[in-house]
């Protein structure tokens, strides 16, 4: 017993130089490793981890450090009979040690505890120090899984899938408990893992059939969507029952709050899926998808979004259309397109917005291929431009990011639509300013751009005015026989963004661009315009009211004439 005492003091030390940065190691120096007892049985090994069960400890974490050194000594000395049967069981307690549970998001989420640091009196962050020592402890935890592979290479398909399914975890170093180091090694260790198996293919799609049966579904089964038949299909009736809003959230997601690790598991199968293994297990597929997306917090929305763009990347379009999966994906994930201030805040409201338009502009691109299915895909854009820009734009309020982020989706969509967008841009007869309407239709794109320039406060965030700017010019490309009917309004955003950049105090760079930016776009306008006698009337009657604008009007006017 003072052996491990002893053992684990050394443990101890280095665990606190790793909080203290004196040194990022994840796992003890050779020369210290070199001075471990040989006699250890591995039964005391094990008895280290009953007797250290508590996540995210201390005392945990010195375990993993002491194991991890003495299954480096046996692997290099192999003077310790390890029968598989005990390999397993330490196996198995290192995998629960390191794993991603319930425990993580509380120590992620919730708001940082700052401490005085006795020394120098300055604020140190506690949770940043455990996830530090978090991530160097899961880095140890994946060592001494490599090491015991190594020892004892056979596991039967349970062992394997848990393996496979604690090492998936870390493959993202974005993820909170995982780091570049982490994701390096557990990328090689999967590898290994994997091995086994004749062809590399049939390896990984093997394994992503595993961890869909085994861990991803049992996570999802009572995430369930009223869209979706038991069999996954497009639901014709839509249940009613408020089950999801009823019973315990915690006990019917846990893959929300209990098994935190299962979202990077479902990442990586998605990356790796074939064509032919989604024909054949699309059912294990979609549930989570859906879940995902329809979940009430934003940065589970978020990433039901992303992993949907990686499934649409891989999907045969024909499962889509023949399914009513297309449908239910899209009618999923309209609603995320109005997540506005105050709603949410408008970091928040940008994320979920960029993540929803990327997947939505997608599906409509894959369920809807080719020039045969040229009508729907046109038809469903024009929803998201009508129901999801202006809608969304009608209530941006003075959110001049997501302002800028709302025109530049909308000069996606409008280069989706390309020659479409022309039956939609005429003038009518009761136009109003774009601003004062609930209801915006592609009619009013240009008049809405024009009103972006012409606001008062516009010079106070150039970004926008740069981005309604560049869609102008490529709506004056695209739409060029219709822009004589929107002549004057454009010319009056123009026209009044010149001069309010002329009456700054203070001209930024950032400003003179814009102004280059605005002569390049009248002499776009100008030469579609073709100058007539009623258009240079136009400009010289600007001109006449204000001669600052004789810089912007003349010089199209005149090259234009000649």
């Amino acid at each position: 017993m003072a052996q491990i005492d002893s053992l684990l003091n050394f443990a101890r030390k280095h665990v606190e130089d790793i909080c203290m940065n004196k040194h990022s190691l994840p796992c003890l120096p050779d020369h210290i490793v070199s001075q471990f007892p040989q006699e250890l049985c591995p039964r005391t090994i094990l008895d280290l981890f009953d007797l250290h069960q508590e996540k995210l400890s201390l005392s945990l974490h010195q375990v993993i450090i002491v194991v991890e050194a003495w299954l480096r000594n046996v692997e290099l000395s192999r003077d310790v009979a390890l029968t598989e049967a005990m390999a397993d069981q330490i196996k198995q307690a290192a995998i629960n040690a390191i794993i991603p549970t319930r425990l993580l998001p509380h120590l992620i989420l919730q708001p940082r505890h700052q401490i005085a640091n006795k020394k120098t009196g300055s604020i140190v962050d506690a949770s940043l120090s455990d996830l530090v020592r978090l991530r160097s402890m899961n880095l140890a935890g994946l060592h001494l899984l490599s090491h015991l592979k190594r020892i004892c290479p056979a596991y039967d398909r349970n062992s394997t899938f848990s393996l496979l399914s604690c090492v998936v975890s870390f493959l993202d170093p974005q993820e909170a408990w995982s780091s570049p180091e982490t994701s390096e090694l557990a990328n090689t260790f999967i590898g290994m893992i994997l091995d086994g198996f004749e062809c590399k293919h049939q390896q990984i799609q093997f394994a992503i059939i595993g961890l869909l049966e085994d861990y991803v579904k049992p996570q999802f089964a009572m995430s369930k969507s009223s869209a979706l038949t038991e069999q996954g299909r497009k639901a014709i009736y839509l249940a009613t029952d408020n089950q999801m809003h009823n019973d315990n959230e915690v006990r019917i997601k846990p893959w929300k709050f209990d098994h935190v690790h299962i979202l990077a598991v479902l990442q990586w199968i998605l990356k790796n899926l074939d064509a032919v293994s989604i024909e054949s297990h699309w059912p294990l597929i979609i549930p989570p998808l859906l879940a995902l997306i329809d979940d009430s917090t934003i940065r589970f929305k978020v990433r039901g979004c992303e992993f949907l763009i990686l499934f649409l990347k891989t999907v045969p379009p024909h499962l889509l259309q023949r399914t009513g999966l297309g449908e239910v994906f899209q009618n999923t994930l309209m609603p995320c397109l109005l997540y506005l201030p105050s709603l949410v805040v408008e970091n928040e409201s940008i994320e979920i917005l960029e993540a929803a338009y990327a997947a939505v502009i997608l599906l409509n691109q894959v369920q809807f291929p080719g020039e045969k299915h040229r009508p729907q895909r046109m038809n469903s854009f024009e929803k998201v431009l009508i129901d999801g820009i202006f809608k969304s734009y009608a209530h941006a309020g003075e959110n001049v990011r997501l302002a800028e982020f709302l025109v530049q989706r909308m000069i996606s969509l409008v280069r989706e639509l390309g020659i479409e967008v022309v039956k939609y841009s005429k003038v009518s007869p009761c136009h109003q300013s774009p601003l004062g309407i609930a209801n915006l239709s592609l009619e009013h794109i240009f008049p809405l751009l024009s009103d972006i320039l012409s606001g008062p406060f516009a010079t106070a965030y150039p970004p926008l005015l740069q981005t309604s700017l560049q869609a102008i010019q490529i709506l004056v490309v695209i739409i060029w026989p219709r822009v004589k009917h929107h002549r004057l309004k454009l010319l009056e955003g123009l026209a009044i963004c010149w001069l309010n950049i002329e009456d700054e105090a203070v001209q930024s760079e950032c400003l003179h661009r814009i102004q280059a930016n605005i002569k390049y776009t009248v002499k776009l306008v100008t030469s579609v315009l073709r100058v007539n006698s009623s258009v240079a009337a136009d400009y010289r009657r600007l001109i006449d009211c204000d001669s600052r604008l004789q810089n912007l009007l003349e010089t199209p006017l005149n090259r234009d004439q000649a």
